[in-house]
């Protein structure tokens, strides 16, 4: 599901620049990397009713589901 909203979706919304999802070994826990242009447009994407029902669905299957967002302070590499 995340896949395909990405793929149908947030990658078609403004200020989106890039993504990835990681799984762990176990294949029981997703991490999502994306990167935005601005903090507004991540929000814009988050708030609008297209992935706020995605959003529902995907909880649904999960343990726990918290979408958060984290400002770059360092990179290495």
């Amino acid at each position: 599901m995340l896949t395909a909203a990405f793929r149908d979706f947030i990658s078609q919304q403004p200020g989106f620049i890039a993504a990835g999802l990681h799984v762990n070994d176990a294949q029981t826990r997703i991490a999502n990397y994306s990167q935005w242009r601005a903090r507004s447009d991540f929000q814009a994407m988050l708030r609008s009713d297209e992935m706020r029902a995605r959003n529902r669905e995907i909880s649904a299957l999960c343990k726990g589901f918290e979408p958060v967002m984290y400002d770059v302070v360092a990179t290495f590499g």
